[in-house]
C-alpha cells in the first residue's frame, strides 16, 4: 500500500466511531475524506475538526459507520492475504 504507513488506521476504522488522522499520502485512493474519514494537515486543523464534530455528533457518526462499512467491504486482513496470494501465483508464472 503506497503511502499508507499504517495498519491501525483500518482498525480504528472498523470501531465505527470517527476516525480522524493527519493526512497521509495516498489515503485518498483507499478512502475519501470526510465521508469514510477525516484527515487534517496541522494541529490548527485537528482542534477545528475536533470542535467542529464534538457539536455535530450525528455527522460524526455517519461518517464513522461510512468508515467501518467501507474497511469491512474492502480492507480487512483476509482482503490482504487473497491480494498476496494472487501477486505470489503471478510471480510463479512469470518464473516457470
Amino acid at each position: 500500500v503506497t503511502g499508507v504507513q499504517t495498519c491501525a488506521l483500518p482498525i480504528f476504522m472498523a470501531s465505527g466511531t470517527l476516525t480522524l488522522s493527519h493526512y497521509i499520502p495516498g489515503i485518498e485512493k483507499y478512502f475519501e475524506n470526510y465521508k469514510d474519514i477525516v484527515w487534517f494537515h496541522n494541529l490548527k486543523e485537528c482542534i477545528a475538526l475536533i470542535n467542529y464534530y464534538l457539536q455535530h455528533k450525528e455527522e460524526a457518526d455517519e461518517i464513522g459507520e461510512n468508515g467501518r462499512q467501507k474497511v469491512l467491504q474492502y480492507h480487512t486482513f483476509s482482503h490482504r492475504v487473497r491480494e498476496l496470494i494472487a501477486i505470489v501465483d503471478g510471480l510463479k508464472v512469470s518464473l516457470v
